[in-house]
């Protein structure tokens, strides 16, 4: 279903990408341009996956597993398309506990972890191109 401002402008479209016969996707608008998506993974009509885009087709976040509050527990960071950082809350305390950087390949190159609820890492991890395992 497509909707449109009263000046004619695309604004959303609902997408049932599932035929069940229910909307599971937003798709909004702004100037003509896709800047979000808005997915409901599960089912459940509670949207748990949200998609930034900063240019045409140019993913800029992605935001998972939201809490009630629309907290995202995973969020997602890319540059120029590409995967550049993951920031983790592992506990559901709303606070990231658990950091992975990717180099242009998509690959892990280091993780970083709060141990101590402090808000920033104290625990390290490096990793070998191509490795799932550190360094």
């Amino acid at each position: 279903w497509h909707h449109y401002r009263p000046s004619g402008e695309l604004a959303f479209i609902e997408v049932d990408s599932t035929g069940t016969g229910k909307v599971d996707q937003w798709h909004r608008y702004q100037d003509g341009a896709l800047y979000l998506v808005e997915h409901d993974t599960d089912g459940n009509g509670a949207v748990d996956r949200i998609i930034h885009y900063e240019g045409p087709g140019q993913i800029a976040q992605v935001w998972e597993n939201l809490d009630p509050a629309g907290k995202p527990r995973i969020r997602l960071i890319y540059e120029a398309g590409k995967l550049l950082r993951g920031e983790f809350d592992t506990t559901g305390n709303g606070q990231v506990n658990q950091w992975l950087f990717y180099d242009t390949d998509g690959q892990v190159i280091r993780a970083e972890y709060d141990q101590h609820a402090k808000g920033r890492p104290d625990q390290w991890e490096y990793f070998t191109p191509g490795s799932k395992e550190p360094a």
